[in-house]
């Protein structure tokens, strides 16, 4: 005799949760890498931006970008950073 067992049980929820981020995951990762595959003119960090928001569904989201690492930067150093993108983001803020 089988044994009926709860669908809606925490253990299987989860399982259910866990497999739905792997997919998400493993979307993620093909997706960058089908961008990277043809870079076309583009620093690989842009094309990991365009991937991502291809994902989130907005693939023609406009975007400005900003040079990492900030972890180890100085407050004076981030805000100079900042300063070298707020032309492109005023710029952004006024098309739409």
């Amino acid at each position: 005799m089988k044994e009926l067992s709860n669908p809606h049980s925490r253990a299987k929820k989860q399982a259910r949760w866990q497999q739905f981020q792997r997919y998400k995951d493993n979307l993620r990762k093909d997706m960058i890498a089908s961008e990277l595959q043809n870079l076309k003119g583009r620093k690989i960090r842009e094309a990991t931006a365009e991937a991502m928001a291809r994902l989130a569904g907005m693939a023609s989201y406009p975007y400005a970008a900003v040079p990492h690492p900030f972890g180890s930067l100085s407050p004076a150093e981030v805000s100079a950073r900042a300063d070298k993108v707020v032309d492109r983001i005023e710029q952004l803020l006024l098309e739409n």
